[in-house]
């Protein structure tokens, strides 16, 4: 029995091949995440340059000073406030769409969008933590005070 090793040709088959699934799988994976990843700021952090962020996609973290929702479009209207250490700053905000049940004001919200003219936030997704959780047993719950409109 003679094995014979593989012919040049082949050879280069194999490593051209090699290379393309390589190069498919990387460049997929590269696309697939370019959109996933976004900036993480602080409202104060937006506040001190937005023309660094206009027009980026970004996620803000803070607290819900003020909301406006209108229940039946769907349509929030909210202010987002940095709170100690960080330096005092507040963001106005607009989202469209369902929203967590702990979406309150007061509450610690993250809203994933675009900064758009004027530092005005278009959140085109909410997340919300549930301050129950984090309360010492007796605390207060933060109450919902949103305005609703009818």
């Amino acid at each position: 029995m003679s094995t014979s090793p593989v012919d040049r040709s082949t050879a280069w088959k194999i490593v051209l091949s090699v290379v393309v699934v390589v190069g498919a799988v990387s460049g997929l994976l590269y696309a697939s995440m370019k959109e996933e990843i976004q900036l993480w700021k602080s409202v104060d952090e937006v506040q001190a340059s937005p023309q660094t962020f206009e027009g980026k996609r970004l996620n803000v973290g803070g607290h819900v000073k003020s909301l406006v929702a209108d229940r039946q479009t769907l349509d929030y209207q909210f202010e987002i406030e940095s709170r100690p250490p960080r330096p005092y700053a507040v963001m106005k905000a607009h989202y469209r769409g369902v929203v967590p049940d702990t979406f309150k004001t007061g509450g610690e919200v993250v809203a994933t969008g675009k900064l758009g003219a004027g530092g005005m936030l278009q959140a085109e997704s909410i997340m919300a933590k549930c301050p129950s959780k984090y309360e010492a047993k007796g605390g207060a719950a933060i109450g919902d005070n949103a305005t609703q409109k009818l």
